[in-house]
């Protein structure tokens, strides 16, 4: 019975050890498998000791630096930080040991070849059920690629800002779909808004927008979206401070599968918009300086001939009169008065000439191409986009008619380059039976008209046209109101009784 008992102990014994054996077979292999695989997977992976000290370092990243475990294990893993970063990562891993939590960072790792690639670590604690720490897990990635990329994203932004900043050009983008408005850099400067405290929207947009263009913005705002189209916009923009600035926007539609989506730029074009005005003004300088100056001299041969010649020619001619009534003899007299004819005849077309001395000194073959050719003189280098129309069939004009359009014409000009800040501007020249018309429009901002014209500062050159054509027996009409342009229509008589001319 004991015998009995001992062999069934015995075998007990015996299957236990074969089951434990088994099982230590079993977790070598597993361990095996696990080790295997840690040196297979192609990612750096390392242990450490509670305290730090490296306990194992996979194949990945021995075949990455080249060292082996046993160089490991004399800490000269520390040889493969970069030179500029190894205190970092030094202190950066010790104060995570010290706190017992978990690390991330990039930094570069020297490679078997002597080159240092960018290598993002990750570290975390493995803690038992009391708590404490029994090692740490960590890993390496590399990222050189992706470091790479960023580089040269970064590279591209810092370019991309630059020009942006030197261009005065911001960028922007518009998801309808989303509601949501994206800005550069540059755009904020422009809008003078603060990215760091601020999303942008359509209304800070407006808000912003000069409040004579906030229509004209909305109305093109709508437009685009309804419309789906690109759109090309120039406003003014009216900031805090009441400082002014001349904005030019571009953009054009991004389909999304999403919805409908904008992407455009904002060009601040003050700069360009204070150069055109001054050139503009300039220019209307140097054209009255011209027309002032020609006017001047034309008007001073007119009076000295006027004064010196036609006096003395006139004198001439009322002696001989004188002595033809004083003659008897019938011959002498007759030659006396055909002589006082010639005289007479002359000196009309002394007087005439006096009076053209006043007219514009333009060559052109009719009253159609003067009115052209005074046109683009005067609109000549000023950025005015001229159109021009000629209708119905040109009629014979006195000298007086034509003097009274072309100054009309002129003064509408410099008008329309000091004061219209316009675009474009269009002149119509109307011949009928009734007589002549002359239509100049722009599309510049406009003004409140005054039907006296006395209500403008000082400002004579309405007044001064209306005059003229009143003289002329025709009229002048003047529309306009602010922002929608300025009209001005002169009608003359193309039979105009003459002038009297001065004796």
């Amino acid at each position: 019975m004991i015998w009995a008992i001992v062999l069934a102990v015995a075998l007990g014994v015996a299957v236990r050890d074969r089951r434990l054996r088994r099982a230590l077979e079993e977790a070598r292999r597993a361990g095996n498998d696990l080790r295997l695989a840690i040196d297979t997977i192609p990612t750096i992976v390392w242990t450490t000791a509670p305290d730090g000290a490296v306990t194992f370092m996979n194949r990945a990243w021995r075949d990455f630096t080249g060292l082996s475990l046993k160089d490991v294990s004399r800490g000269r893993w520390i040889e493969t930080l970069h030179p500029d970063e190894a205190e970092w990562v030094q202190a950066t891993r010790d104060a995570a040991v010290a706190a017992g939590t978990g690390y991330e960072l990039d930094a570069r790792l020297r490679s078997a070849d002597g080159s240092y690639r960018w290598v993002l670590r990750r570290a975390v604690p493995l803690r038992n059920e009391r708590g404490e720490i029994v090692q740490w897990y960590g890993t390496g990635t590399d990222i050189d690629a992706l470091k790479g990329t960023e580089a040269k994203l970064r590279e591209s932004e810092t370019y991309l800002a630059e020009a942006q900043r030197l261009s005065r050009t911001g960028s922007f983008g518009w998801d309808l779909s989303r509601a949501t408005l994206h800005w550069s850099d540059e755009t904020f400067r422009i809008f003078e808004y603060d990215p760091r405290s601020l999303v942008p929207t359509i209304d800070h947009v407006l808000r912003r927008v000069h409040p004579a263009d906030v229509a004209a913005v909305q109305q093109a705002i709508d437009r685009a979206t309804h419309e789906k189209g690109d759109w090309n916009l120039d406003h003014r923009l009216l900031m805090p401070d009441g400082r002014v600035k001349h904005v030019h926007v571009v953009a054009r539609v991004a389909q999304e599968r999403a919805g409908l989506a904008f992407v455009g730029a904002v060009m601040d074009v003050t700069a360009t918009k204070r150069a055109q005005r001054a050139i503009r003004r300039a220019r209307e300088r140097a054209l009255t300086a011209r027309f002032t100056a020609a006017l001047d001299e034309r008007t001073r041969l007119a009076r000295e001939i006027h004064d010196t010649l036609l006096q003395g020619f006139t004198g001439v001619a009322l002696q001989l009169t004188a002595v033809s009534r004083r003659s008897t003899d019938v011959t002498t007299v007759a030659a006396l008065n055909e002589v006082v004819g010639v005289a007479q005849h002359a000196l009309d077309e002394a007087r005439q000439a006096v009076w053209d001395l006043r007219e514009p000194a333009v060559a052109a073959d009719s009253f159609t191409t003067l009115l052209r050719q005074l046109a683009e003189s005067a609109t000549a280098g000023t950025g005015l986009v001229l159109q021009f129309e000629a209708r119905g069939v040109e009629r014979p004009i006195g000298s007086k008619l034509r003097m009274v359009a072309t100054r009309v014409l002129q003064e509408c000009i410099v008008n329309t380059i000091k004061h219209a800040d316009a675009r474009s501007i269009r002149v119509r020249a109307v011949f009928s039976a009734r007589g002549f018309g002359l239509r100049i429009s722009d599309d510049g901002r406009g003004f409140a008209v005054d039907p006296t014209f006395l209500g403008y500062a000082g400002h004579w050159g309405l007044l001064g046209m209306s005059e003229r054509a009143a003289e002329a027996g025709g009229g002048l009409t003047v529309r306009s109101a602010p922002g929608v342009g300025t009209r001005v229509s002169l009608r003359l008589p193309v039979r105009a009784r003459p002038a009297a001319l001065p004796a």
